[in-house]
C-alpha cells in the first residue's frame, strides 16, 4: 500500500493497539522512515527461570457478527477435521522439540479457542521444566520455525518455501522478543508489516494441509489482515491515506 505522506510507525502501532486484543504488539524502528511492526497472537516461548511456556496455535475461523453467529463459528472450528489435523501437526512438533530440553512437559488434552478482534484460533498451551543450562539461543534455534510458519517436515518444507515462495520474507515470521538475566519471551512475527517511507507491505499466512480449500484459505488471509485494513480504511475515509 502507498500513502501520500511518510507513514509514522508509532502512530500506526498506537492505532493498532486500540483494536487488537490477545496479541503481542511490537514495533522496531531502526531508522526514521523504516520500521517492522505487527500484532502477533502466537507465542513462541516464555521462560521464567527453568519454567517454559509455549503453545500450538493453528486452525482459524472468523468472528461472528453477533453472539450466536460467533458461537456457531467457534463450534464449527472445534469440530472441523482439517483445522484439528493442522493443529495437531504443530502441537506434536512443539512437544517433541521441547521434550529434548525438559524433565517435565504438559499440554492440555484438547485445544481451546482464542478469540481475537477479527478471527478465532485453536490454541493448546504447553508448559515444561527445563533441564539446567538450556540457553535461550538453544530454544530459539530448536523451536523456530514452527510448522505453522515453516512447514513439516522442516528441512523439506523450508527447501520448498525457498524454491517456490515468490518473495523474500525478511524478518516476517521470525522470533520477536526480549531476553533478560533470568527471563525471556518471544512471539512469532506474523500479522506484521514493513514500513518504508510512504510504502507499507503487509504479511500474513495460512497453514496448507491436505484438505485445504484455496478459496477458504484466501478468505482466511483477508480475515487475518482485517486488523490492519480497518485502520487503513478509516484513514482513507478521513483523507489521511
Amino acid at each position: 500500500l502507498h500513502a501520500r505522506e511518510p507513514i509514522n510507525p508509532l502512530a500506526f502501532i498506537q492505532r493498532l493497539s486500540g483494536t487488537a486484543e490477545n496479541v503481542y504488539l511490537f514495533c522496531f524502528q531502526p531508522g526514521p522512515v523504516r520500521a517492522f511492526l505487527g500484532a502477533s497472537p502466537e507465542r513462541l516461548f516464555k521462560r521464567i527461570g527453568n519454567r517454559i511456556d509455549s503453545e500450538a496455535l493453528a486452525g482459524t475461523c472468523p468472528r461472528g457478527a453477533g453472539t450466536e453467529e460467533d458461537l456457531a463459528f467457534e463450534n464449527a472450528l472445534r469440530t472441523n477435521e482439517k483445522d484439528n489435523r493442522e493443529h495437531q501437526i504443530v502441537l506434536k512438533d512443539v512437544i517433541e522439540t521441547l521434550s529434548g530440553f525438559c524433565s517435565e512437559i504438559h499440554a492440555d488434552t484438547a485445544p481451546h479457542v482464542l478469540k481475537l478482534a477479527h478471527c478465532q484460533h485453536l490454541r493448546t498451551p504447553i508448559t515444561g521444566i527445563l533441564h539446567r543450562d538450556i540457553s535461550d539461543n538453544t530454544l530459539l534455534d530448536a523451536l523456530h520455525p514452527t510448522p505453522a510458519v515453516g512447514g513439516k517436515p522442516k528441512a523439506e518444507a523450508l527447501r520448498w518455501i525457498l524454491d517456490k515462495e515468490p518473495f523474500e520474507r525478511g524478518i516476517y515470521a521470525s522470533p520477536v522478543g526480549w531476553v533478560g538475566s533470568d527471563k525471556a519471551e518471544f512471539c512469532v512475527g506474523i500479522r506484521s508489516g514493513l514500513i518504508r517511507n510512504r510504502t507499507l507491505n503487509l504479511y500474513t499466512g495460512a497453514g496448507i494441509v491436505p484438505g485445504s480449500d484455496p478459496r477458504e484459505e484466501w478468505l482466511e488471509l483477508n480475515t487475518k489482515l482485517a486488523q490492519f485494513m480497518d485502520i487503513i480504511s478509516k484513514d482513507h475515509e478521513n483523507g489521511n491515506a
